[in-house]
């Protein structure tokens, strides 16, 4: 191979990772605060994510149609187990908001109703378009893959983001009154 085909390759493949990083790159990082949004949950009741203000609030975008976020969910619920009744230090409790970004409702229910999620604030974020991420919280929070996750803290700022759940487990535990059960 000559000299100017292997430096084309190189700058190819150099354009297209650059590219790939901003375009995946989260929208809102460590001390942003991040928007509000209204929506329903999935028993109909009205949600407002500042109303969560003062609580440690972990933003999980998934699908059902997602192997990760599915295989990721067992390990979500034994967090949210260790930690639904916990006190903090600094906040007023842990709460989990899980956002599915779906084109099927029913796929959605099923997932919930498979994957035993039993936290309190799941939304449904349907996509009309035929891009799973136009959907209306996603395209506010300019999630382009799955999952993608978010720490926020009582102040409505991002703690951390894409964070690895046995991090969240440690930073939870770091920052619980005592022990979980």
């Amino acid at each position: 191979m000559n000299h100017k085909v292997t430096w084309f390759l190189v700058i190819a493949i150099l354009s297209v990772l650059i590219g790939r990083y901003f375009y995946f790159k989260p929208t809102f990082i460590e001390n942003d605060l991040v928007p509000d949004f209204s929506a329903k949950t999935l028993t109909g009741e009205s949600f407002n994510l500042n109303d969560l203000k003062g609580n440690y609030v972990f933003i999980d975008f998934w699908g059902s149609w997602c192997g990760p976020c599915r295989r990721s969910n067992p390990q979500l619920r034994a967090v949210y187990q260790s930690y639904k009744n916990a006190q903090f230090k600094e906040a007023k409790s842990f709460q989990l908001v899980s956002i599915g970004i779906e084109k099927s409702e029913s796929a959605w229910l099923q997932a919930i109703q498979n994957d035993q999620l039993d936290w309190p604030f799941h939304i449904l974020d349907l996509s009309e378009s035929l891009r799973f991420f136009d959907a209306p919280i996603a395209s506010l929070y300019k999630i382009k893959e799955v999952p993608s996750t978010y720490l926020i803290g009582p102040d409505g700022k991002v703690l951390a983001r894409n964070l690895d759940l046995l991090m969240l487990d440690s930073f939870l535990k770091k920052n619980a009154k005592k022990e979980p059960n």
